[in-house]
Order: structure tokens, then C-alpha cells, then sequence
């Protein structure tokens, strides 16, 4: 019969169960009691029943949760966060959440201006006309030895400068005064916190450095100098040492006063001088427009650079043959001739004047026309490239140049 109890035949646990011959477990009190005290240990230390011994049934999700009271020096588990009225007089904690909220708005403006400079990066690359896309001609690059040692020497620095910040603004980015300080690019930070000519002399280096790395193959040799009159404008002075290797360094006007213009005012002077160093370009030509345009694709954050005027120009007054460049050639000018027939050159400064040059019948008598008159025809070479050759060794000779 079913009321009938005998003990189960295949214990289970070490226990032996008490059932009804219909199979019905019969538990005795002390059994009940402790079931019911391990369900409540359990509930109060695993994540699965987070009631903290709570026997109601509409338990919200905020019960799952386990507080940690972090004022002691051991961690003590609550299963209730601390009474609002003690958290909404903390003002410590509504500093800190103030900071958090503003600072989560700063950081979707990065995300918004990122999204933004990503766009204006490509319309740029598409709207650049493929003839400056073109490889920029690069035999004239220091030796790889050489370029290694300069490297070397700001290496450490570039990376530092380049080194991805999820959270802060780039090192370019963080010098604007618009970027606040709280997303500004670490390295950036000293040159924010300080006066801008304090530290301006320090941060042309560290942008020459980086430029040099990133966008001319760290060829180019640091030489800033800075102008002390303010009415002299930055400049790239171009030279031709005696071994004919050319040179550059850099002259930065005492008005630039503000980041932005000390970007925009090197990066165009390392342009010339690269164009000049590594291709041979005197003014703002072909090439130096591709080194701006390589300095946009590598650096979306930099300026567009706006083309500058030249300074003097260079007349053939036989083939009749003109351009224009920044270097007055001082000191060399019977030295200089044209590539094209090797006759000499005009230096003139550019002005209104200067837009037609003057024809060979009113150019003045000069000794190298006299001595070309005079030997021309009599030259033994043949051609006319071959018979200038000669007669410029000649005339080199003669004169002692």
C-alpha cells in the first residue's frame, strides 16, 4: 500500500531515502531544514540566486548586483548600495561625475572630428592632380648611412610623437588651443601648459624631427635660426657649398606667435628645401607642390600650403629662355649658365620690369660675350653643345673663375 514507507534499496549520497512504494521521497525535519540552510549560503555567495536570502518572488535586477563597501581597508560585500542621502551630499563624487560626463561629450567631438578629417583627407586626394602623385625623384638622397645617423638622433622622440592614443587628440591636433587639455596628446601637454615663446624654439625641433622622419626620408639637416628683426619674414635660404652639394637652412620670423603659424611657416620651408636639396628646385615649382601634397597624405592634420612668390629671375639672353627662384647665386654669378645652351645667365630681382627681359641688342657687352665673339667660330668642336664646352673651359681658364 501506497501509505506503506520502506527504506529505498539503492541509497544515494550515503543517505538512505525514505519512500512510498509509489516512489514519492519522504523527507523528515531535519532533512527540510538542511536543504533550506544551504540554498540560503548559496544564495548569498554565487551569482546564480543573487537574493541575498530575499523569499520574494518580483526580485528586481538591481538585487543581482553585489555592492562592495571600499571605505575600509578590507572590502565589505552589502547586498543594497549606501542611503542616497549620504552619495547626493558627496562632493568629491559629483566633481568626478561631472568630469566623466564632460569628458564623454569631448570625447565624441574627437570621434566626430576623426570621422570628419578622414572624410576631408580623402576629397583631397581625389581632387589632386595625378601628375603630383607621381614618385618624387629621389637620387639625390643623402647616403642610407647617413640618413640612419640622422635618425637616430630623434628617433626616440617621433616615436614618442606618433605613438596612437586611443583617448587623446593626435600630437599635431593637441597643439591647438581649440583641443581641450584633458584629450591633448601627452607630449603635447608641457608645450599647452607653457608660454608659446618660451617653448617655441623646443617645439620647432621636435616638428622639424618629425617632419624630416615621416615625410623627407630624414634627409634634411636641422638648421633653424630665428630672425630677431620682426619685420624679416621666414625664409629658406638656399646655398651651393664649393663641393657643389646644396644646402639649406631655415629662418623663422620673431612674429610667429602661435602654433599654428610655426606648423604652417616650417613645414613650407622644409617643402623648399627638400626641393631643392633632393631635386634641385629654386623656387615654389613642381616639385616642391608634390612634397606638400606627399606632407598632406602622411599628415592629414597639417595645412594646405599656399604658394609664395620668387624672389629673382634667370634670363638666357641667347636662347631667350626664363624662370624664376629664391637664390641670388652671391658670389657665384659668372659661374652660372644655361642648361639648355649653356650661355650665361641674368640674375635679376622680380618686379614689374622684370616680366620681359631685355633682347641680346640692348644687353650689355660683358667679357664673356666679347670672348665668345671671338672664339666661337674658331672653335675645333663640332656642335654647338660641344663647341660651348669648350669654350667655357676656355674662357674658365683664361679668367681664373
Amino acid at each position: 500500500m501506497d501509505s506503506q514507507l520502506e527504506p529505498n534499496k539503492y541509497p544515494k549520497h550515503g543517505h538512505n531515502l525514505i519512500t512510498t512504494r509509489s516512489g514519492r521521497v519522504v523527507r523528515s525535519p531535519a532533512q527540510i531544514d538542511r536543504e533550506h540552510c544551504r540554498e540560503q549560503c548559496v544564495g548569498e555567495w554565487t551569482l546564480d540566486n543573487m537574493g541575498c536570502g530575499s523569499s520574494q518572488k518580483d526580485q528586481t535586477r538591481s538585487r543581482l548586483l553585489i555592492y562592495l563597501d571600499l571605505s575600509e581597508p578590507a572590502a565589505i560585500v552589502h547586498c543594497e548600495p549606501a542611503a542616497a542621502a549620504v552619495v547626493d551630499e558627496d562632493v568629491e563624487l559629483r566633481r568626478g561625475l561631472d568630469k566623466f560626463l564632460v569628458l564623454f561629450k569631448l570625447l565624441k567631438q574627437k570621434l566626430f572630428e576623426d570621422n570628419v578629417l578622414r572624410i576631408n583627407a580623402n576629397y583631397f586626394e581625389q581632387q589632386t592632380p595625378q601628375q603630383l602623385k607621381e614618385p618624387i625623384e629621389l637620387s639625390a638622397l643623402p647616403s642610407e648611412a647617413k640618413r640612419a645617423r640622422i635618425c637616430c638622433w630623434h628617433k626616440r622622440l617621433v616615436q614618442q610623437i606618433q605613438e596612437q592614443q586611443l583617448y587623446f587628440y593626435s600630437f599635431l591636433s593637441s597643439l591647438s588651443p581649440d583641443t581641450p587639455l584633458a584629450l591633448c596628446h601627452p607630449f603635447a601637454l608641457s608645450y599647452r601648459q607653457e608660454s608659446f615663446d618660451s617653448c617655441k624654439a623646443r617645439l620647432a625641433k621636435s616638428l622639424f624631427s618629425l617632419f624630416n622622419h615621416v615625410i623627407f626620408y630624414c634627409g634634411l639637416r636641422q638648421c633653424i635660426e630665428w630672425q630677431q628683426n620682426k619685420k624679416q619674414p621666414s625664409s629658406c635660404v638656399l646655398s651651393l657649398a664649393s663641393d657643389r652639394q646644396r644646402r639649406a637652412r631655415y629662418q623663422l620670423s620673431a612674429n610667429i606667435r602661435e602654433s599654428s603659424m610655426l606648423i604652417e611657416t616650417l613645414l613650407h620651408q622644409m617643402c623648399h628645401a627638400a626641393a631643392y636639396v633632393y631635386n634641385g628646385e629654386t623656387a615654389h615649382g613642381h616639385n616642391t607642390q608634390k612634397w606638400a601634397c606627399r606632407a598632406k597624405f602622411l599628415l592629414p592634420q597639417l595645412p594646405l600650403l599656399v604658394e609664395c612668390a620668387a624672389s629673382y629671375k634667370y634670363s638666357c639672353v641667347l636662347c631667350r629662355r626664363s624662370s624664376y627662384g629664391n637664390m641670388r647665386f652671391q658670389g657665384k654669378l659668372k659661374l652660372l649658365r644655361c642648361y639648355h645652351c649653356q650661355f650665361e645667365l641674368v640674375v635679376s630681382a622680380c618686379s614689374a620690369d622684370t616680366t620681359h627681359g631685355v633682347p641680346l641688342s640692348e644687353q650689355q657687352e660683358t667679357s664673356y660675350m666679347i670672348f665668345l665673339r671671338a672664339h666661337y667660330l674658331k672653335c675645333e668642336q663640332t656642335g654647338h653643345s660641344s663647341k660651348m664646352r669648350a669654350l667655357n673651359a676656355a674662357y674658365f681658364q683664361l679668367y681664373k673663375l
